[in-house]
C-alpha cells in the first residue's frame, strides 16, 4: 500500500465566499499545495459536470507535471484513465477495487476510505493501494473545534 504523508483533498465549497471554480481559487490552492510538496491531490468535486471536472483535473495534472505529487480523481475512473491521472478514489457505491484493478495499469492507485475500525479489517481483500482514514471517534459535544481564523488569535 502506498504511503502518502501529506494529501490535499479538494473541497471548493469550503473556500471563502466569491471564490471557487469560477474564480480559479481552487486551481490556485492545488498549485500552492503542489509547490509546497504535498504527496497527493485528491480531486473530490462530486457535483461538477464532466467538462468542469476534466478541466480541473487537467489543470491539476499540469501543475503536478515534473513533481513527485500524484493526482487521483474521486469516483470517476473514466476521467482518471482518459487524462492519465495517477489513480482513482472509490466511494462506497463504486466498483469494487479488485474489479478496477483488472482495468488499470499496474502502478495505478486505487483508493478507498475507511470510516470505522471494523471496516478497516475488511479492506485487505479489496486490494486498494491507498486508504484514507476518516476520524473514528467524534469529538465530545461540549468541545468546539477552533476555526482556522480563531486559532490564530
Amino acid at each position: 500500500m502506498a504511503l502518502f504523508r501529506l494529501c490535499y483533498i479538494t473541497d471548493r465549497k469550503g473556500l471563502p465566499a466569491q471564490t471557487g471554480l469560477e474564480s480559479g481559487a481552487l486551481t490556485t490552492r492545488i498549485r500552492e499545495g503542489i509547490c509546497s510538496g504535498i504527496d497527493l491531490v485528491q480531486i473530490r468535486e462530486k457535483d461538477l459536470t464532466t467538462r468542469e471536472l476534466v478541466a480541473l483535473v487537467q489543470s491539476a495534472l499540469e501543475a503536478a507535471r515534473g513533481t513527485p505529487t500524484r493526482v487521483v480523481v474521486n469516483d470517476r475512473l473514466d476521467v482518471a484513465l482518459a487524462l492519465g491521472a495517477s489513480g482513482v478514489h472509490l466511494g462506497r457505491q463504486s466498483l469494487e477495487p479488485r474489479l478496477v484493478r483488472r482495468l488499470v495499469p499496474q502502478n495505478f492507485l486505487i483508493g478507498v476510505s475507511c470510516h470505522s475500525s471494523k471496516k478497516l479489517g475488511m479492506r485487505k481483500p479489496l486490494e486498494p493501494t491507498t486508504l484514507s482514514l476518516a476520524r473514528f471517534l467524534r469529538p465530545p459535544r461540549s468541545s468546539r473545534l477552533a476555526r482556522p481564523s480563531e486559532s490564530r488569535r
